[in-house]
């Protein structure tokens, strides 16, 4: 019997049959819509390394800034057989007697909330090792128009049923990369849209996501027209998407663990 030609070339290993899971799979599985009636954004989870079952939830601290209320839904998935979804809304309490339950960054627009401990719901998460460090980025030498991904809901819009975002792709549209102690921010040229403050912005290396950034924030030029009968504003969005580096997540991370009941666990 003859080998059909897509045996052949696997075989002489000018194909190769694609991995089952991959770093961005592992990562969109950690990554999640977080809304409540006044904001509505993306989060992504995460947790020491040598303590898993402390949950710690990361966005942009703008988000939960703009809640008035107590409570968010965060919204998980169950999976099901034969690689099947379904949605599961979440309560989470963002505040507690009136103030809030949330750790915000001392400087940076960076939140991060712990997750209670819920024995009856599994948070998928992924350790502070993911989060890229500065031996790191200069060692894989990212710099200007080097290819990243980005998780997001951009304008509120789900994958599918389930809740999972949505994944895109950029580059990094500004120079110098590193130091980051001169350079808190970098640019990715992708549009962001309302809905995608707190996605994390990747790579995958060795299998394994590499989370280089969260998004904060559009950039967009506004212009502003004045006639004898209206005034209005016209914004145009530049492409560009505003990125903190992930080293000051991890600062907010370890904040918020030093700040949790169980902060005497390792947390680094």
């Amino acid at each position: 019997m003859k080998r059909s030609v897509l045996a052949v070339l696997m075989a002489l290993g000018r194909l190769q049959a694609a991995p089952a899971e991959d770093g961005a799979t592992t990562l969109v599985e950690c990554t999640f819509k977080l809304f409540n009636r006044d904001s509505t954004a993306t989060c992504f989870l995460l947790h020491p390394d040598t303590a898993p079952t402390n949950i710690f939830l990361v966005t942009a601290s703008h988000v939960f800034a703009k809640m008035t209320n107590d409570a968010a839904l965060l919204v998980l998935r169950i999976g099901g057989t034969n690689d099947t979804y379904s949605r599961k809304d979440y309560p989470l309490k963002v505040k507690r007697n009136k103030r809030p339950a949330w750790y915000k960054h001392p400087t940076e627009d960076i939140a991060v909330l712990q997750l209670p401990a819920d024995p009856a719901q599994t948070f998928p998460s992924l350790p502070l090792s993911s989060l890229a460090d500065e031996k790191q980025l200069k060692q894989l030498d990212l710099h200007i128009c080097s290819e990243v991904f980005i998780f997001g809901y951009p304008t509120r819009f789900e994958g599918n049923q389930a809740g999972f975002p949505i994944g895109r792709h950029g580059a990094i549209a500004s120079h110098p990369f590193t130091p980051v102690s001169a350079n808190k921010y970098f640019l990715v040229d992708f549009n962001t849209f309302a809905g995608d403050s707190g996605g994390p912005v990747f790579i995958t290396r060795h299998g394994q996501p590499l989370i280089l950034g969260m998004i904060l924030a559009q950039y967009r030029h506004d212009e502003r027209i004045t006639t004898l009968d209206e005034e209005r504003t016209i914004h145009y969005p530049l492409g560009l998407s505003k990125v903190i580096h992930a080293g000051f997540i991890r600062e907010a991370v370890l904040g918020a663990a030093a700040q949790s009941p169980d902060s005497g666990k390792a947390a680094r």
